[in-house]
């Protein structure tokens, strides 16, 4: 059970600072997590996590948007994942 639950954490704790990458300033973050949003473990992450499809969806919406709307976007997503 232990396990299982430092397995939900890490899934949440990555999800969370790919978000964060998504608004942030440097390249190179943005990059990576548009590459993992994007990548097919990112959904089992979200599983793993807790966290339901519209969440996903929303996430992965986020790499097609402006920087301005991702901004919205993420007090928006934060505030739900802030709820698990």
């Amino acid at each position: 059970m232990s396990s299982m639950i430092d397995d939900t954490r890490l899934c949440q704790g990555v999800i969370r600072q790919a978000v964060k990458d998504l608004v942030k300033g440097d390249l190179t973050d943005y990059k990576s997590a548009v590459n993992y949003v994007r990548s097919a473990i990112f959904s089992v992450d979200c599983e793993k996590a807790g966290y339901p499809e519209v969440l996903r969806d929303s996430i992965k919406q986020m790499v097609l948007i402006s920087k301005a709307q991702r901004r919205i976007y993420y007090r928006n997503i934060t505030k739900i994942m802030g709820k698990k």
